[in-house]
């Protein structure tokens, strides 16, 4: 198979999935209790618990939930979850679960829009922890037959989706640190792994995210990449230009491809208005806790700036007043979030000002400076957890917005 590297087919992933059996309810709930409940602290205790009402016919139904539910999500949690399995001890179980999980993972990879999801991505990563967990770590070797991690970075280096593949990969190399013995270097097949992902660490203007997720994972290998030899794998394939760091173009009809750094985000519908400069103008641009006053986000308009040379409102300029429209309902839908950044921002500040200034006889000073902590730390915290959330909320709102326009009489 090309479908990046994989070898199994959709037709065995829809026959797996139709053969899960259903628990009866009282089990399903005894399932999803034990595993939301699960902790370093208590894993002997429930693996008791578990061997108690669990059937090996509930097996497909037990793997689903915890490799899409739990640890396609809950990267912290994922050596728990192995080290449960580990003393639970079933080894149909265990290849119930390994096998979900080339699935989900062949599911991700054959996704039409991971290259531009951060959640998709992100959750193939924890797989591909998960998959190193299962295999490498136990000195059980990935398999051919079920997925060619050598052809999965080849392929994505001519497609453009070396930042899909390499963390996937990274993460899975990654757990051959749990290996005692088998997966050590000088093991031929890692040494082969290392020197391909040197060689991609190595491509001209390669993108910054790949050159250090490839950096991490050497280093968390303790492994100097000096010391790892190429191959030139790559010197007569095709590279593509969507691995690489974007170019400053000057070409108006491209302009909507700018970098970060220009104002402009490639945004999926190639608007602009969810840039990182509109954002940060809305947040304060000389940096947090300036004085862009809360009720300024009920009009944002004067704080968003669309490029001029956009190809979508170049060719459709009535569009430009669905922007701010866009960007003052991304903002309410998140202030929640705001409002807990707030919480834990006034939490943090009692516990360090009742410390820091537990002899100081001023009390205006001490409200001072417990005003200015808040300040900055909210906005410093809004920021860091606002930031993504608000780009993809502003994007979705234009597309409806435009859609709805589109569809009006």
């Amino acid at each position: 198979s090309k479908n990046g590297g994989a070898s199994g087919d959709s037709k065995k992933a829809i026959s797996v999935s139709a053969a899960i059996t259903i628990p009866p309810e009282g089990v399903r709930d005894k399932i999803h209790f034990l595993i939301n409940n699960l902790s370093k602290a208590n894993v002997d205790d429930k693996v008791l618990e578990i061997k108690k009402f669990i059937e090996p016919n509930f097996f497909p139904y037990f793997s689903s939930f915890l490799v899409t539910k739990r640890v396609a999500q809950e990267a912290n949690h994922l050596e728990m979850y192995a080290s449960f399995l580990k003393k639970l001890g079933d080894r149909i179980l265990y290849k119930v679960i390994t096998n979900d999980t080339y699935i989900q993972i062949r599911v991700l990879m054959a996704s039409e829009k991971i290259v531009q999801s951060f959640d998709e991505r992100k959750k193939l990563k924890n797989l591909g922890s998960w998959l190193g967990l299962m295999t490498l770590a136990r000195n059980r070797p990935i398999l051919a037959k079920q997925m060619r991690l050598k052809e999965l970075v080849l392929e994505a280096y001519s497609n453009g989706k070396l930042i899909v593949v390499v963390p996937f990969v990274a993460n899975v190399l990654e757990m051959s640190i749990h290996s005692k013995r088998i997966f050590k270097l000088p093991n031929p097949w890692m040494m082969a792994m290392l020197s391909l992902l040197k060689e991609v660490m190595e491509v001209d203007d390669l993108k910054l995210n790949l050159k250090f997720a490839i950096e991490c994972l050497f280093n968390k290998l303790k492994i100097e990449v000096e010391n790892v030899t190429t191959r030139d794998v790559l010197v007569n394939r095709p590279s593509h230009a969507g691995n690489l760091k974007p170019k400053e173009n000057n070409d108006p009809v491209n302009a909507n491809q700018q970098s970060p750094q220009q104002g402009v985000v490639n945004d999926p519908i190639g608007t602009g208005a969810n840039s990182d400069a509109a954002q940060q103008r809305l947040i304060g641009q000389h940096g947090a806790g300036d004085e862009v006053k809360v009720e300024d986000a009920k009009d944002p308009t004067p704080y968003v700036k669309i490029h001029p040379s956009i190809a979508l409102f170049e060719r459709y300029p009535e569009l430009k007043d669905l922007v701010p429209l866009a960007v003052e309902k991304a903002i309410q839908d998140i202030l929640n979030v705001v409002m807990r950044s707030v919480q834990i921002a006034c939490v943090t500040t009692r516990s360090l000002i009742m410390k820091d200034f537990a002899m100081e006889p001023d009390h205006t000073k001490i409200q001072r400076a417990a005003h200015q902590m808040v300040r900055k730390l909210t906005s410093s915290l809004a920021l860091v957890t606002c930031k993504d959330p608000l780009r993809s909320n502003i994007s979705s709102n234009l597309a409806s917005k435009i859609e709805e326009r589109a569809n009006s009489p």
